[in-house]
């Protein structure tokens, strides 16, 4: 029989035990109850992800790009000029058929129709007062009465109806505080309102405005005994109501306005605003107004008879107003008058008379660069861009240069130029088209 030295055959089924003093491995015991061990392991494990740390810092360095650029991006350059003026529009205005207290009964700035009432004169102040409260009940009244609809009308049921609703009507409050638009807040907030009350009727909640629709009601019946005594004023002829009078109407011939000096135009703007007479207010007999202002006749050279204008008023919301240049009158002093028209009305445009303006004079639009990113290649002006690590030129066309302020852009549907987004290169040297980054 043949015998066999060295390790024993281990049986099937067998555990095998792990004999550590035959070990090739050795064994290391980790007292981490001595301080002064734990304090060495902190350290080279803190000096490990700190060697780490810098290669990675020192490998991204070593890729990045050794270029400075610059992304393009479009940006418009408007040239203006301020000027002082005066709203000019066909008027009449409307004397009160009576002593006492004016209520108007349309909005400011309406258009009207000949024989449409505008106006109510109370002989007593009290019962004009009373007018006015009983407009603001009948306002509510309506209001609350959308809301009793609701709870018999369609319900959405979807929430991102409600949602896209009210985000909407909130912006809507939002913006017209913004542009401080006063005159419509109160609309705003009441549709703001009502989206909100739709969505608690859809989720089950009861809303009963039944007692509050009571009140209302015996309010309304309170206040309705004041119309018993009054005078209507009614629209001569066709028009824009407005309810004030400033003693600027008629203070110049409308049919002339095209050919107003300048000596007028400083005549107006010194002539003090004042009214002498009963009135209820006004009619704007045609629909275009103008606007005359004097500038320096040099400043005036870009500005074209029969082109649109923008002009920016500070007075109004939405302050931006495209006009139409309808005359440039010179006054052989280096000073030039410019007639604008337009026949936008509304209530805000009906009150404007002595305004402040900036005069829009031309715009630019292009992307905007520092002036060591433009090079010439060929003869060609244009940029170098990287696209990932390869250099290529692209064919700038220079479109407003002053001071430090440079805006290039293209050709339109010519290839090769800069485009929108691309990395313009800055400074560098030994750049040309094609060229590798490493």
């Amino acid at each position: 029989m043949r015998e066999y030295h060295g390790t024993p055959t281990r049986k099937k089924g067998e555990i095998k035990k792990f004999d550590h003093k035959k070990s090739r491995f050795t064994n290391i015991d980790f007292n981490t109850s001595n301080p002064v061990l734990t304090h060495i392991v902190i350290a080279v494990l803190t000096l490990i992800v700190l060697v780490y740390g810098i290669y990675q810092f020192m490998m991204l360095e070593k890729n990045k790009s050794p270029l400075t650029t610059q992304t393009a991006l479009e940006r418009t350059i408007t040239k203006s000029i301020s000027a002082d003026g005066v709203v000019l529009r066909q008027e009449s205005v409307l004397p009160s058929v009576a002593s006492g207290t004016v209520v108007p009964e349309i909005p400011n700035g309406s258009k009207v129709s000949k024989g449409d009432t505008v106006a109510s004169v109370f002989t007593s102040a009290s019962d004009a007062a009373n007018v006015l409260r009983l407009r603001d009940v009948e306002d509510e009244i309506a209001y609350y009465e959308s809301i009793e609809a609701l709870s018999f009308g369609t319900v959405y049921t979807d929430v991102e109806t409600f949602r896209h609703n009210i985000s909407k009507s909130l912006n809507a409050v939002t913006d017209i505080i913004d542009k401080n638009d006063l005159a419509n807040l109160g609309e705003a907030l009441q549709d703001l309102s009502l989206w909100k009350t739709r969505q608690q009727i859809s989720t089950g909640t009861a809303v009963d405005v039944s007692s509050k629709l009571n009140a209302l009601e015996s309010l309304r019946l309170r206040y309705s005994g004041v119309y018993n005594n009054y005078r209507s004023v009614t629209a001569e002829e066709s028009g824009y109501y407005v309810n004030v009078v400033d003693g600027f109407e008629g203070a110049f011939d409308y049919d002339s306005v095209l050919s107003i000096s300048t000596e007028q135009v400083d005549a107006l703007l010194h002539r003090s605003m004042h009214t002498s007479g009963a009135y209820v207010g006004k009619l704007i007999t045609q629909f275009n107004w103008y606007y005359v202002c004097t500038i320096p006749e040099s400043d005036s050279d870009k500005l074209k008879t029969g082109s649109a204008v923008t002009l920016r008023f500070p007075s109004l919301s939405d302050s931006e107003l495209k006009m139409t240049l309808r005359a440039k009158n010179p006054d052989g002093a280096g000073n030039v008058t410019l007639v604008f028209s337009s026949n936008l009305m509304n209530a805000e445009i009906a009150s404007l008379r002595l305004e402040s303006a900036s005069i829009m004079l031309e715009s630019y639009t292009g992307y905007q660069v520092d002036i060591s990113a433009l090079r010439k290649v060929d003869g060609v002006d244009g940029v170098y861009v990287q696209d990932g690590n390869i250099v290529h030129f692209r064919k700038a066309k220079k479109i407003y240069a002053e001071n430090d302020i440079i805006l290039i852009g293209a050709e339109e549907g010519e290839p090769g130029y800069v485009r929108l987004y691309d990395e313009i290169i800055l400074e560098g040297i030994d750049l040309y088209d094609g060229k590798i980054i490493n």
